[in-house]
């Protein structure tokens, strides 16, 4: 979870945030097993409510370029936590099985840096775990106060990991996509539609059902057109 959703009071059992874990484990099982001696990088951890997850998989190390925020995280959740730039990761090259970098990238004014930093971590064969937000056509005001630099196309992110061996990259989260266009438009900053679905134990529930047959389709190697999301993982 953002910092910033952790001071506006979100919870981790927002359908958004259990659905994503479990989209996490099914894309960290395509590139590490599980119980391995693998090494990970968590970029960007925020609350790191995704630690549960990587923990199955080896040993974390926890970054973020916030000190506060890193201080929400327990030490006996991580190998490691350290306040970092993703521009310039103090890990020496090939020093990683696998980097998660969950809604991550969009904060970073140079964003193609914070990849290319990425790829040098990872060792052969190793993979970067991620999470955008989807549709450039969607940046708005909301974006703005979350501290996004941009929002994402589908071929424009796949430009930037030309250097990677492969790339996969699948559109996430497609049933609230015309809601958050909508209520986000009328008016600007607020996201209303976090606060409706909050009030609302059964819808958030029906909408984690969903996202869970999102994330079913994307482990049998489908996906939808749209989404507010893209997720992806890109191979050293």
């Amino acid at each position: 979870m953002d910092f910033r959703d952790h001071l506006a009071g979100q919870k981790e059992d927002y359908f958004w945030f259990k659905a994503k874990n479990q989209l996490v484990d099914i894309l960290l099982e395509r590139i590490l097993p599980k119980s391995g001696p693998a090494r990970i990088l968590c970029l960007g951890v925020g609350t790191g409510g995704e630690l549960d997850v990587l923990k199955q998989y080896g040993q974390v190390w926890a970054v973020d370029i916030s000190q506060e925020t890193l201080a929400l995280i327990p030490g006996c959740q991580v190998h490691q936590k350290l306040q970092a730039d993703a521009c310039a990761l103090p890990f020496a090259s090939g020093f990683f099985d696998a980097v998660v970098a969950l809604d991550v990238l969009e904060h970073i004014p140079d964003d193609i840096l914070a990849i290319s930093e990425c790829h040098r971590v990872l060792k052969p064969g190793g993979g970067l775990v991620m999470t955008v937000p989807a549709h450039a056509w969607l940046f708005g005001e909301h974006d703005k106060a979350l501290g996004h630099c941009r929002r994402y196309n589908r071929c424009e992110l796949g430009a930037r990991f030309n250097a990677w061996r492969s790339v996969s990259l699948a559109y996430w989260n497609a049933l609230t996509l015309l809601p958050a266009l909508f209520l986000r438009r009328s008016k600007p900053a607020e996201d209303k539609l976090t606060a409706w679905v909050n009030g609302h134990a059964r819808l958030n529930r029906l909408l984690c059902r969903f996202l869970y047959w999102e994330n079913w389709l994307i482990k049998k190697g489908h996906g939808l057109p749209v989404g507010l999301s893209l997720v992806g993982v890109c191979c050293k």
